[in-house]
């Protein structure tokens, strides 16, 4: 039996006991969307340290230790690009923001 959305399930195994909220939940679900499209997830926080360390399909340890903002660093199997997902609690509302950085060398 083939899943339709294939990794959800593993996902979930993987983060149900330590969801506490509305939020952990979304978060999850986007971390899903994007190792999916091909990311990798190199950590919490918005510093990227010059050594990135192991990339990984996993949430990182403590990924949900702050409810009010998500900071999770990805990147592109390909190495191309850079990706920080930020999700940030304002009142009622939820702000998602995946901001993108381009590493392209240029030969002149």
């Amino acid at each position: 039996m083939s899943s339709v959305l294939p990794g959800l399930e593993i996902l979930h195994h993987q983060v149900s006991s330590s969801l506490t909220s509305k939020e952990d939940a979304l978060v999850s679900v986007i971390h899903w969307m994007l190792i999916s499209g091909g990311m990798k997830c190199l950590g919490i926080g918005d510093e990227w340290p010059s050594d990135e360390g192991s990339a990984s399909e996993l949430l990182p340890p403590n990924w949900n230790s702050n409810q009010e903002a998500y900071l999770l660093r990805y990147k592109n199997k390909s190495g191309v690009g850079s990706f920080l997902l930020k999700v940030v609690k304002v009142g009622p509302s939820i702000l998602v923001n995946v901001v993108v950085s381009l590493f392209i060398s240029l030969s002149i």
